[in-house]
């Protein structure tokens, strides 16, 4: 089958002042395609290389009628590298519109870049199309330099599995003034009977997953047209989870192929059809899963009926379960692979390890910010008195520990970096706090 190619440029002029623009909403513009006007088009944007440090996020968008994933292709070639831009594989079906992966350039990548158009011959010359690349680049901070929030724990009645700290929309969303409430209201919500693992299928290593999870949001209102990022959570290679879709527990995300109802949808950040998921990641991955799971009152291990193409999918499932065949290979193959793994071990995390915080526990427990520093890395001290001299604390990935108190003060430096989930004595009651040991 013969295509038509069509090419055009952007050219990045080195410059200062977009700077902040760029970091806050990224930088977009149209591009109109006419098959009755081939000439070239050229859009100049002005981007500046002097305080981009971590990533160029980029996407394409297209629209036209009886565009689809079948008759377009782009490919995207900077001085340094050539991309191809595969079709987004989160997103719902639309014969009129095209959406390509978002992909992450290097600052040193911004100049003049060269974007090729295929075209199958199905579609004729006189349609008109509507498209526009979008590019997004990151507020520069590091996660772990920052002041981020962390989420008391809070038990629920029902069930003893604490809830995992998380980074929430406010810290991560800062380029978008996001707080606990949604992008774009009203927010929908549903009964949870299955957790959805995703991937992002995006950059494998970062100095800002912040940013990457930024990115995303970015991507997904702005290239996408969704209201907000389509994931519930978001987790990164180092096991910190993001709070993703506003508007609280149960709200309806948008990332399974259509079928959204009475699912969470969880992305773990990485292309995993080339790499391992970390042990951080999976720990991590596991914790939230088992919250969810014993909160909801889910069988990790068991199946049942739900609107998707299959009609019938594990409580614990890849996207791609959910979908019409070879739609996607989302969550990737090294971490679909480990399906089968997560559900066992969610179930003995809730039937063991949260039976056990439950038993421990013989006083009312009280939740309050009482442990400084809080993100710590050598030392952490209790700002109340009547202390019994002993704390237990438990990790992801470190079995609960008994710890000696001295002068109100408590020497972690030689648990690995992580979360923990901290039980403070007192002579009439246990108190909990969670603790980010950097």
């Amino acid at each position: 089958m013969m295509a038509l190619r069509w090419w055009f440029f952007i050219v990045l002029i080195l410059g200062i002042n977009s700077l902040i623009s760029a970091q806050q909403k990224g930088i977009s513009f149209p591009i109109v395609f006419d098959g009755a006007d081939r000439n070239l088009q050229k859009h100049n944007v002005d981007v500046s290389l002097l305080d981009i440090t971590d990533f160029i996020a980029v996407s394409i968008r297209l629209e036209g009628k009886g565009i689809n994933n079948q008759v377009v292709g782009f490919n995207l070639n900077t001085q340094k590298k050539k991309y191809i831009l595969k079709p987004f594989h989160d997103q719902e079906y639309d014969e009129n519109v095209f959406v390509s992966e978002l992909i992450y350039l290097q600052p040193e990548e911004a100049g003049i870049w060269q974007i090729t158009l295929d075209i199958s011959d199905v579609l004729p010359f006189e349609k008109k199309l509507e498209g526009f690349v979008r590019i997004f680049i990151p507020e520069s901070r590091n996660y772990y330099k920052s002041s981020a929030k962390l989420k008391p724990d809070v038990l629920s009645r029902e069930c003893k599995c604490p809830q995992p700290d998380y980074t929430p929309r406010s810290n991560w969303g800062s380029n978008f003034h996001l707080n606990s409430g949604i992008y774009q209201p009203p927010a929908t919500y549903t009964t949870v009977t299955h957790l959805i693992v995703h991937h992002s299928a995006g950059t494998n290593t970062s100095s800002n997953w912040k940013g990457v999870v930024a990115s995303i949001f970015d991507f997904h209102v702005n290239t996408n047209k969704w209201q907000d990022v389509g994931y519930n959570w978001l987790i990164d290679p180092n096991g910190i989870i993001y709070e993703g879709r506003g508007g609280g527990d149960n709200v309806r995300g948008a990332h399974m192929c259509g079928y959204n109802n009475n699912t969470m949808g969880i992305c773990v950040l990485g292309n995993f059809e080339i790499v391992e998921p970390s042990a951080q990641t999976l720990l991590a991955l596991e914790k939230l899963l088992a919250y969810k799971a014993c909160k909801e009152d889910i069988s990790p291990v068991g199946s049942s009926n739900i609107v998707s193409h299959t009609g019938h999918m594990h409580h614990i499932s890849g996207h791609k379960q959910g979908c019409a065949p070879n739609y996607t290979a989302c969550p990737g193959q090294f971490l679909f692979t480990k399906l089968e793994t997560l559900r066992i071990d969610t179930k003995g995390i809730i039937e063991n390890e949260c039976a056990e915080i439950s038993a421990n526990v013989e006083f009312p427990i009280e939740s309050s910010s009482f442990i400084f520093p809080n993100p710590v890395e050598n030392t952490f001290c209790i700002s109340k008195g009547d202390l019994i001299n002993v704390i237990d604390i438990h990790g992801v990935d470190v079995t609960s520990r008994v710890l000696k108190v001295e002068n109100n003060c408590v020497e972690i430096s030689d648990l690995p970096s992580g979360l923990y989930f901290v039980q403070v004595y007192f002579k009439d009651k246990i108190e909990i706090e969670k603790i980010l040991k950097l």
